[in-house]
């Protein structure tokens, strides 16, 4: 979803200073809770210093400061090197959402990457189970 409005706001910045709401209008969710998610993007990338605020609800898109490392790949190294996790690890590692880091964790796992050692509690430990593998698939 990130993707998609930053792709709004470079199409709507062309044009001039924009809103969220104009950016909700250009995307165009199908159901309230796709508007939600929308707001939620802009405000994500707002807060990381990808817009600008112009005015009152009017902003601009900074081209440059867009995040040049892929989540997915820091994911990736910080599970490589760290050997035995629990999703909480990764989000201090990689101060990535803990939604899309657990989101990464059942894929793994699901595709056997990952193996479960265990549970502390209600926090669920893994490790990478073939570390050469691994690394060849997703770090390198």
């Amino acid at each position: 979803m990130t993707d998609r409005v930053r792709a709004a706001c470079k199409v709507l910045d062309a044009k001039g200073t924009f809103s969220c709401k104009d950016v909700v209008y250009h995307i165009d969710p199908a159901d309230s809770r796709g508007e939600l998610n929308v707001r939620r993007a802009f405000q994500d990338i707002c807060d990381r210093g990808e817009l600008v605020r112009i005015g009152r609800a009017k902003y601009r898109h900074i081209e440059g400061r867009a995040p040049t490392a892929d989540v997915r790949q820091r994911i990736y190294r910080a599970m490589h090197v760290k050997g035995v996790f629990c999703a909480a690890d990764i989000v201090k590692l990689t101060e990535a959402d803990q939604s899309y880091v657990s989101a990464v964790i059942r894929r793994l796992a699901r595709t056997g990457d990952l193996e479960l050692t265990g549970r502390t509690g209600k926090t669920k430990r893994f490790r990478v189970r073939h570390a050469d593998k691994f690394y060849l698939e997703h770090v390198k």
